[in-house]
């Protein structure tokens, strides 16, 4: 798993999480989950 994006006050702000196989797996965009 790896986490790409931005923290802000240490909570994910804008963040892609993407899985072993490079899917996406949790969007978070202006601090929200998407």
């Amino acid at each position: 798993e790896k986490w790409v994006g931005e923290f802000r006050k240490d909570a994910p702000w804008n963040i892609n999480w993407y899985n072993k196989s490079g899917e996406i797996i949790a969007n978070w965009s202006d601090g929200v989950k998407q």
